[in-house]
């Protein structure tokens, strides 16, 4: 069998064990989730009738400036390779079946890198996503929905963030609070946006699980609207990361090489007044890993305020516990305070939104006491111009690990330029700084950054294919 035969074997077994998880996630429901542009685009308005669509097109031209071999992660004797040029290709296909109490959704988003110089880190990547919702009574309603994504960390780097989709919605001040609450918005695409199941934007996951990933997470929500101003979620969650094979890579060092977590959390929420909001989440989560399994339990109360038309604030405590099964080094074990907040601000052509938050433990099971993360997004957009600008920031850092200190941060910019209704001109900057320190007993510090710029023909024409 000749390479090129080995390469689409391989591609074809992981677009196929990509379906299987996927469609295993979403075995008992049915779902509505609007695909996510990358990069700028946000997430498209979905059309009111069902069938299949294609909803964009792109081709596009990438430089690095360090390229990581897939078969290793970050971990000793680790290498990296020079820069490198890449062309490549992508589009977003979908299908939707909306009804009278609830509508079904599926979107698959393949795409392919070709390497200019380093030939054999080609990587095809994919995207897959399944959602649900569906009213079961006056009072309550469903959600599920599920999404597995299986990519390399070339083309990780220009995906969107779940903050950097929010960011380029147009929305009022009160539906991004609510957004980031994972709350009801009156806007029906931020509403599309938080009952779907988000891929986790960790600036680690290259440090953790290698440069191939396969991540899969899915999450059902039963909702009941006790009063006007009251409403109560119940919900189950699934998270599963991995390392994957590429090409004819043999060895593969990754950290964790595979984690997976599963949590059941409540929340209840109260409007105050039509601006002021408070609640409280418990949640309960075991996640595991080859370094440790352990449960987590936390409760916290938040409040949330839209001060004007154009700026809102929101906070949230609690306490949070860990208790470890297994474990190959210390975590601590005591309560750990959680704490956080958020700001944003829309304005006519711009949006702006950030967070810190403090959490218990991690949920990778890497044996942190605690994470801490970071994350910002900036959109520009003045109606009627052709003209898009974009920014977002990320930063993880692991706090209480034995003798395993990790941090990493991604950042980007970009702009886009509208060539016709249909036909826009991308640009995107992004880099990713990743750094470990004196891991299992030995002392070394290792550190990897890569700047990498993507230039995009992107076609959107949302057709209908056939229903």
């Amino acid at each position: 069998m000749n390479t090129h035969n080995i390469h689409f074997s391989s591609a074809l077994r992981r677009m196929l064990v990509l379906t299987a998880l996927a469609l295993g996630l979403a075995t008992a429901a049915a779902f509505a989730q609007s695909p996510i542009l990358n990069p700028f685009g946000g997430v498209p308005a979905a059309p009111e009738r069902g069938g299949f669509y294609l909803y964009d097109v792109a081709v596009f031209g990438q430089y690095s400036s360090t390229i990581v071999p897939l078969s290793y992660a970050f971990a000793p004797g680790s290498s990296t390779l020079g820069a490198d040029e890449a062309i490549g290709g992508s589009a977003t296909l979908g299908w939707s079946h909306p009804g009278p109490k609830g509508q079904v959704s599926m979107f698959y988003s393949p795409s392919y890198i070709g390497m200019v110089h380093y030939s054999g880190l080609n990587s095809f990547n994919q995207t897959l996503s399944f959602s649900a919702s569906r009213r079961l009574a006056a009072r309550w309603s469903f959600t599920f929905s599920a999404a597995a994504n299986d990519s390399t960390i070339e083309q990780l780097l220009f995906s969107p963030t779940f903050f950097s989709n929010i960011a380029s919605i147009p929305a009022n001040a009160s539906d991004l609070s609510a957004a980031l609450l994972n709350g009801t918005p009156t806007n029906s695409q931020l509403a599309s946006l938080i009952t779907g199941a988000p891929l986790p934007d960790a600036p680690t996951r290259a440090l953790l699980y290698g440069m191939r990933i396969l991540t899969a997470t899915g999450r059902t929500s039963l909702n009941y609207q006790y009063s006007p101003r009251t409403s109560v979620r119940i919900g189950f969650g699934l998270l599963r990361l991995q390392d994957l094979p590429s090409g004819n890579s043999v060895e593969r060092n990754a950290l964790l090489g595979q984690s997976t977590s599963g949590s059941i959390d409540a929340t209840i929420v109260h409007f105050l007044t039509p601006r002021t909001q408070i609640g409280a989440t418990v949640t309960a989560s075991r996640n595991f890993s080859r370094l440790q399994d352990a449960y987590i339990d936390t409760g916290s109360g938040f409040i949330a305020r839209t001060l004007t038309q154009h700026w809102f604030v929101q906070g949230q405590a609690g306490i949070g516990t860990i208790r470890p099964v297994q474990q190959t080094g210390f975590t601590p074990t005591g309560p750990e305070y959680i704490a956080g907040g958020s700001v944003g601000y829309h304005e006519h052509s711009h949006t702006l939104i950030a967070s810190v938050n403090r959490t218990a433990g991690d949920a990778y099971a890497y044996g942190a006491g605690s994470t801490i993360t970071a994350q910002a997004a900036w959109n520009w957009h003045r109606r009627g111009s052709p003209w898009a600008l974009y920014s977002t920031f990320g930063e993880q850092q692991f706090l209480g690990v034995n003798s395993r200190n990790a941090t990493g941060w991604l950042a980007s910019a970009g702009f886009s330029r509208a060539l016709s209704p249909q036909m826009a001109l991308q640009a995107q900057y992004a880099f990713l700084n990743d750094s470990l320190s004196s891991f299992s007993g030995t002392v070394f510090s290792n550190s990897v950054s890569v700047h990498s710029v993507r230039v995009a023909l992107v076609w959107s024409p949302i057709a209908h294919l056939w229903r």
